[in-house]
């Protein structure tokens, strides 16, 4: 599921729902996840920005803060 360049995604769909859904996925230089973006069609470009995370983490790769975003 990770890419070249720290970055890798996600898809979902529903058999009976023609959409797909999903999140982008980066990652820091220590392969800490640092934010998870929503996403739907096959590009996750459209409804950008509902159930986005972001993380950050101390010098021990403890998370520090985690922030979600709600449906808009």
């Amino acid at each position: 599921m990770r890419s070249i360049n720290d970055s890798s995604s996600q898809l979902w769909q529903n058999q009976d729902y023609a959409q797909q859904w999903g999140y982008k996925f980066s990652y820091d230089g220590l392969n800490c996840l640092t934010s998870a973006a929503y996403g739907e069609t096959e590009s996750l470009t459209s409804a950008m920005g509902n159930y986005n995370e972001q993380l950050t983490y101390d010098g021990d790769g403890n998370i520090l803060t985690l922030q979600r975003s709600e449906l808009k």
